[in-house]
């Protein structure tokens, strides 16, 4: 094989795996905003994000009580998923996300039941800044 094929070849591969370390999302999830709390739907969902950009304090208003939830964030597409923060820790339900500047909305399915409605899109804006 000649030198300038070799280096054509390198060069592809290199371009290659340095595409792979795009992240489409960064900036606009609401964890990449240290240090906030977000408020959807007038308080049926709120949480904060800690400085370590993690989601916490997460409470979601069900017909059947508020619940405390993590909700995790995809690095690969809009997609987010909440689990239920006490006990075994189960899936609640995944949603996809349009996000904007410091606000989003998640479509979600409720295929458990817990929510007044099947479906339902949660708007949430970012309320405050923490201290």
């Amino acid at each position: 094989m000649s030198k300038q094929l070799k280096l054509i070849i390198v060069l592809l591969f290199s371009m290659f795996l340095a595409a792979c370390d795009v992240d489409p999302y960064k900036g606009k999830r609401p964890i990449d905003y240290p240090n906030t709390t977000w408020n959807c739907n007038q308080g049926l969902l709120t949480f904060s994000v800690t400085d370590h950009n993690e989601t916490a304090n997460g409470v979601l208003d069900t017909k059947y009580g508020e619940i405390n939830v993590n909700l995790m964030w995809s690095i690969l597409n809009a997609d987010v998923t909440l689990y239920n923060a006490d006990g075994d820790k189960e899936r609640l339900f995944s949603g996809t996300n349009d996000y904007g500047k410091d606000r989003f909305t998640m479509e979600v399915k409720d295929t458990n039941g817990i929510l007044s409605e099947s479906s339902i899109t949660f708007s949430c804006i970012k309320e405050e800044s923490i201290s």
